[in-house]
């Protein structure tokens, strides 16, 4: 009985830390991508991933292929990154 409760609370004590802690990512991460549900899952686990310590803006749009060139073109760059598939890489 004892070690059960030790584990437990041991298992309570990491979980609850690990999901504190965030992942550790800080800065500004902007992200251009195409609107289907593999970008939007991986755009909220960022979310959830982030802790307060960044500004995440995500554009989640299915015109993002004619964004790609303009938005990084300018000075400075409107995004940080994008989602590129094969569809995109004739624009980049």
């Amino acid at each position: 009985m004892y070690m059960r409760t030790l584990v437990a609370a041991g298992t309570m004590a990491v979980m609850s830390s690990s999901a504190y802690a965030g992942c550790g990512i800080y800065g500004s991460v902007k992200v251009l991508a195409n609107d289907f549900p593999a970008t939007q899952a991986v755009s909220a686990a960022m979310r959830a991933c982030d802790g307060g310590s960044a500004d995440i803006t995500v554009n989640l749009n299915k015109d993002h292929k004619d964004l790609i060139v303009p938005a990084f073109t300018a000075n400075p760059p409107e995004f940080t990154t994008s989602h590129v598939t094969n569809s995109t890489l004739v624009a980049v």
